[in-house]
C-alpha cells in the first residue's frame, strides 16, 4: 500500500491520519501507539480502561495527556475503525495484531509442554495466551535484561509464581569481573526497590579497563544512543580500520531518507523534503518539539545527528562505507548499541559514556513523577552492554560521572578532510547529487 511506512511492530502515522481524516498529528500518532498497545496487552476491550491503563503503562508527556482527556471518543473510535480495518483486510494487519486476533479466539493448544525463551521481554498477551494453556510451562531468562518496555514488553519473571531455579554461573566472563558488576549495578537497584544482581562468573580472568585493550585485537564498542554510536564510530575509524555493524549499517540511521529530509526541514528547502511524516511540520523546532512529545526516541536521535553536523554527514557516510566489511570476523572493530548487542559475546569492550549513572537514578528520585520502570529499565541497558565483554571491558562510568556526556573527539585528521571539504561547494553537491541517486531520489 504505497504511503505507509510499514514495519513489522508499528503503523505510521500519516497512514493513520489519512485513514480516519484527522489533521492533528499528535492524534494520529496516539491512535498509532495505542493500537500497538492494546495488541501486545492482555486487555479485551476497547473503552477508557484501556486508556487508563495505557497511560499508566507508557507515563506519556503532557501534550498526549490533554488528548487523552479531552478526546477521549475520537481516540477510541480511532483505535477500533483501525483494528477493525486490519480485521476485513482492508488494510494490512501487524503481526502484532494476528497474534491478538488469535488470543482472542482464547486457542487451546495440544502440547505438554511449554517453553519460554527471553522471558523477561515477552507481551501482555503472550502472557495470557501461554497462562491460558494447561501445558507445563518453563520460562527462562534474566529479568535484569529487560530492555523493550518500549515495545510494550512486560517482565513475566515478576508476575508468574513459579518455582524458581537460577543459573548457576555465567560462562561469559570472569568470577571477579561478575562480582564487581554485582556489586557496582545493585547500588542502583536497591535505590529503585528492585531485586539486585547476583552473578557468578567462570575461573578466567575478565580485565576492567581501558589500559588493558590490546588494539591489535577486535574491539567491541557499545553505545546506548545512535547518537553517541556515531560520534564514537569518528573516533575509531581513522587509520584504515575495518568496521563492522551489529545488525548492518543500514539500520541505524545514520544517513537515510529520514535524515536527508530532516536536513531540508534544518535548511527550510520544503521542496526537497520527501519524508511523509516530516513534510507534516513548518520548521526544524517544530519537529523537535514533536518528537519530544511523543518520546519517539529514534526521530529524537536523528534531528540530533541532523542538529549536530547538517551536511557533514554526506562526508562521514562516506567515510563509513569506504571502512565497512561484510563479515564481523574480518572487522578490526565492531559497533553496535546495547539492543542489538543483546545475546552477542565479544572478547574486548568497550562502553561509550551514555549510560545511566547512579547520579542520573539520584536526582530522578527527587522528581515529583518518577518513572521507575524506565529507571530500572535503563540501569537494565548497563547491565546488558556490561555483560557482553569476555577477556577486557572499559565501562561506562557509573558511580564516577565526571566523564558522563562528554562527546568524543573526532580525530584531527578525519576532521580536517571534512572541513576542508565542506568549504567546497562544488564537491558538496557532488557528493549529495551523488548520495540522492544511490538512494533513489
Amino acid at each position: 500500500m504505497q504511503g505507509w511506512n510499514y514495519k513489522f511492530y508499528d503503523l505510521d502515522e500519516i497512514f493513520v491520519a489519512n485513514l480516519l481524516h484527522i489533521k492533528n498529528i499528535h492524534q494520529a500518532w496516539l491512535i498509532k501507539d495505542l493500537v500497538n498497545f492494546y495488541c501486545n496487552s492482555s486487555i479485551r476491550n476497547i473503552d477508557e480502561l484501556l486508556l487508563e491503563e495505557y497511560k499508566n503503562f507508557s507515563s506519556p508527556q503532557d501534550a498526549i495527556k490533554e488528548i487523552l482527556k479531552n478526546n477521549k471518543d475520537l481516540i477510541l473510535k480511532g483505535v477500533k475503525t483501525v483494528l477493525s480495518k486490519m480485521k476485513t483486510k482492508e488494510i494490512p494487519a501487524t503481526h502484532d495484531f494476528y497474534l491478538k486476533l488469535f488470543a482472542l479466539h482464547q486457542p487451546k493448544l495440544n502440547y505438554d509442554i511449554i517453553l519460554i525463551d527471553e522471558a523477561q521481554d515477552i507481551s501482555g498477551v503472550m502472557i495470557g495466551l501461554i497462562q491460558s494453556q494447561k501445558a507445563n510451562k518453563i520460562y527462562v531468562g534474566d529479568m535484569h535484561q529487560q530492555i523493550y518496555r518500549f515495545r510494550f514488553a512486560i517482565n513475566s519473571l515478576k508476575q508468574i509464581d513459579l518455582e524458581q531455579y537460577n543459573l548457576s554461573k555465567s560462562f561469559r566472563f570472569g568470577n571477579e569481573y561478575a562480582l564487581h558488576l554485582q556489586n557496582l549495578l545493585s547500588v542502583g537497584y536497591k535505590k529503585l526497590n528492585d531485586t539486585p544482581l547476583n552473578l557468578k562468573g567462570v575461573r578466567h580472568k575478565t580485565k576492567i579497563g581501558i589500559k588493558f585493550i590490546n588494539k591489535k585485537h577486535q574491539i567491541c564498542i557499545i553505545a546506548r544512543s545512535n547518537l553517541t554510536l556515531f560520534e564514537m564510530v569518528l573516533q575509531y575509524t581513522s587509520n584504515n580500520k575495518k568496521i563492522y555493524f551489529e545488525g548492518n549499517y543500514a539500520s541505524y540511521s545514520f544517513m537515510n531518507k529520514v535524515v536527508f529530509s530532516l536536513l531540508k526541514l534544518k535548511q527550510k528547502d520544503f521542496s526537497e523534503i520527501s519524508h511523509s511524516l516530516i513534510k507534516q511540520f513548518d520548521s526544524f523546532d517544530e519537529i523537535k518539539k514533536y518528537a519530544n512529545e511523543t518520546q519517539n526516541y529514534q526521530l529524537k536521535s536523528m534531528i540530533s545527528l541532523v542538529d549536530k553536523y547538517e551536511t557533514k554527514l554526506f562526508h562521514f557516510n562516506k567515510e563509513i562505507k569506504n571502512s565497512l566489511v561484510q563479515t564481523k570476523e574480518g572487522a578490526n572493530i565492531i559497533f553496535t548499541t546495547a539492543h542489538k548487542a543483546k545475546g552477542q559475546e565479544y572478547d574486548q569492550v568497550i562502553m561509550a559514556n551514555d549510560f545511566i549513572t547512579l547520579n542520573d537514578i539520584e536526582q530522578s528520585l527527587n522528581e515529583i513523577d518518577v518513572d521507575y520502570y524506565k529507571l530500572i529499565e535503563e540501569l537494565n541497558i548497563f547491565y546488558v552492554a556490561a555483560s557482553r565483554a569476555k577477556k577486557v571491558i572499559s565501562l561506562a562510568p557509573f558511580l564516577d560521572t565526571l566523564n558522563k556526556n562528554v562527546a568524543p573527539k573526532v580525530p584531527t585528521k578525519l576532521q580536517t578532510k571534512i572541513t576542508t571539504k565542506a568549504k567546497d561547494n562544488k564537491r558538496m553537491k557532488s557528493k549529495i547529487d551523488e548520495w540522492l541517486k544511490q538512494n533513489g531520489y
